[in-house]
């Protein structure tokens, strides 16, 4: 079972290095089948957190560190009512509506739409607070700062480092209050086995990144949100 599990974890993770974020997009579905829904989210929080700290590592002299720490103040106020839904509500429900939105936005930026937008405090916030609300009941945070990002018209390299470095913000709150829920603290040892896995993907994912065109990087990046709603979709039996 490990073997299949660290490729998954390998493909996983040379999406995250490549784009700045998109390691739970392609994990969650695979070891949800491989080793249990319940299992598969801690295992992929684990990993998603180490794979986003060792990008940010390499690339978070490249970020816009105003914007980071906005938008992270933001996804605060989003999180904790993100968490309480996941654990009080119907979550499917949700899900379906978010996956369908997801979806409607990833096909409107494929055929080059683009909105245009300013760095203005009061959207990172929000930006950060959907953002939030999203990683903490259904975990899928990426797809509102892939579309505020993209509207900045951000280079290819502040974008990914950006990205990256907000989500290792995130994930030093979300990943240790996730795991005190679940009680799967012998999930958090067994991860530890899957490293290599992380960093094999991990460079993968630089060399692909370094050949990237800042255009079909965009577009690189609206296909994996694509991904995440088409996914969500399927998951929720839609």
């Amino acid at each position: 079972m490990l073997i299949p599990v660290a490729a998954v974890v390998v493909v996983s993770s040379a999406v995250q290095s490549a784009t700045g974020f998109g390691f739970s997009i392609v994990a969650v579905p695979f070891l949800a089948v491989l080793i249990g829904v319940r299992e598969g989210v801690v295992v992929n929080l684990v990993l998603s957190m180490i794979a986003n700290a060792a990008v940010t590592a390499r690339v978070r002299k490249h970020c816009s560190l105003p914007l980071v720490r906005t938008m992270a103040f933001g996804s605060i106020f989003g999180l904790v009512p993100g968490m309480l839904v996941l654990h009080n509500a119907d979550v499917r429900i949700l899900k379906t509506a978010i996956s369908v939105l997801i979806t409607f936005v990833a096909v409107i930026l494929l055929t080059g739409a683009r909105l245009r937008l300013r760095q203005r405090r009061a959207t990172s916030v929000a930006t950060g607070v959907a953002s939030g609300f999203l990683a903490g009941s259904v975990g899928l945070g990426g797809p509102p700062l892939t579309v505020y990002l993209a509207g900045l018209d951000l280079s290819k390299v502040r974008y990914r480092a950006t990205m990256s470095t907000y989500f290792t913000v995130l994930n030093v709150v979300l990943v240790p209050a996730q795991v005190v829920v679940s009680g799967s603290f012998h999930l958090v040892l067994w991860s530890l086995l899957l490293l290599p896995a992380v960093a094999v993907g991990g460079w993968l994912g630089e060399r692909i990144f370094d050949r990237l065109g800042e255009s079909v990087f965009l577009r690189a990046v609206t296909l994996v949100v694509l991904a995440a709603g088409l996914g969500g979709l399927l998951g929720t039996g839609f």
